[in-house]
């Protein structure tokens, strides 16, 4: 690879990741049948970047205040947790 078509399909992943990402409001989410969200669903409802959120919870998930779920690269955040966390319970 040239360092210029790297960059091109860089460019090309980050236009596709922007369509896939859809934000959930939390009246979504509460009626959501998901188990698992992503820091995508989220992170409107926190509202942080969804890789910032996703770096916080590989890194330091205890500072987050709810449950989450790494697997290698991935992060899941089990929902009914979420959910309570949000409204304070």
């Amino acid at each position: 690879f040239s360092h210029g078509l790297l960059h091109e399909e860089r460019r090309k992943h980050r236009q596709v990741c922007r369509v896939l990402v859809r934000d959930m409001t939390f009246e979504q989410i509460k009626q959501s049948n998901k188990d698992m969200l992503t820091c995508a669903d989220v992170a409107t409802v926190l509202g942080c970047n969804a890789y910032t959120l996703h770096m916080q919870a590989q890194e330091r998930p205890e500072l987050l205040g709810f449950s989450v779920i790494c697997m290698g690269n991935r992060v899941k955040i089990p929902r009914l947790a979420f959910i309570k966390f949000i409204e304070g319970d």
